[in-house]
């Protein structure tokens, strides 16, 4: 079910309807609005079994979703994982997982998943339908890695389609952008109902309000919230993933004040800065946040 980006689908669909769908595709836009949702959606629709596609009901749809189509490689940076049979699913981003293999620790798409997603496009069709790859995050694709995959920008082969999702374009390099078709997509109220609960609100709202009477305090109060913040233990990324959930949520509240805040740009860009070191580098969190809190 596609909610919130009509348009988009719409083009897509008529595209691909007409012959004239493009190789590879760029979907932008925020964080958790439904780029690969979408993304994975036009996979089915590329390979559904019934006339009314996608149906979501026949056995490629199906398998699809599952992350079991053989045509369809996802691919992604992740934690280390044990129950891999248990993050075949929908919700879990797909990985591209073989029985019996891991997702590594690593924080960037390097040139070796670069190169599988490669050899993978350039195998014939199991179904004889398109092979698609979707690369979730493709910010985090190393410079090596976006290399590699310039020539299959470049010389595209046969039904085959790629697509590069991701939050921060700017990350990209621009011989990327001028080989791939842009799709943005932009949050709608469709998505905000949907995507949030009431709870989930709530709690990201009393974070913000606490965060923001910590950034207008003293020095004494900004080590001390610094200092407080504890390990998560539902996740190994530890205080990296608290960290980096605390500048997502101010970066989506300078966002929206970007127009009555003459700072927020150097705001955003200093946020930026600080998840890309986060997420590429073996950066301190807290004192990510310490750096975060005495600039802003």
């Amino acid at each position: 079910m596609i909610i919130g980006h009509q348009k988009q689908w719409e083009f897509l669909k008529r595209s691909f309807e007409e012959g004239q769908l493009a190789h590879a595709f760029l979907f932008c836009g925020e964080s958790q609005i439904g780029k690969k949702t979408l993304a994975i959606e036009l996979v089915k629709l590329l390979n559904c079994q019934d006339a009314n596609k996608p149906c979501g009901a026949c056995k490629n749809c199906l398998d699809v979703e599952k992350g079991k189509f053989l045509d369809f490689l996802f691919v992604r940076s992740g934690e280390e994982s044990n129950n891999f049979e248990g993050m075949f699913s929908y919700n879990s981003a797909l990985p591209d997982l073989k029985s019996g293999e891991v997702l590594t620790d690593k924080k960037e798409i390097g040139i070796d998943q670069a190169r599988k997603a490669l050899d993978f496009l350039s195998l014939r069709s199991y179904f004889s339908g398109y092979k698609a790859v979707i690369i979730d995050n493709a910010e985090k694709l190393t410079i090596e890695a976006q290399n590699c995959l310039l020539k299959t920008l470049e010389e595209p082969k046969g039904k085959t389609i790629l697509i590069l999702v991701t939050s921060q374009p700017d990350r990209l390099l621009t011989t990327i952008f001028s080989r791939c078709q842009t799709i943005k997509f932009f949050a709608t109220k469709e998505i905000l109902k949907v995507s949030k609960n009431p709870e989930q609100v709530k709690k990201e709202k009393e974070t913000l309000d606490e965060l923001l009477k910590i950034i207008s305090g003293s020095l004494a109060e900004k080590f001390a919230y610094t200092k407080n913040i504890k390990e998560d233990p539902s996740t190994s990324s530890g205080q990296g993933a608290i960290v980096l959930e605390i500048m997502r949520i101010l970066q989506k509240h300078f966002r929206k004040n970007i127009l009555t805040d003459n700072s927020a740009t150097k705001k955003l860009k200093l946020l930026d800065e600080l998840i890309y070191k986060l997420t590429f580098t073996n950066a301190s969190p807290k004192l990510a946040l310490e750096i975060l809190f005495l600039e802003l």
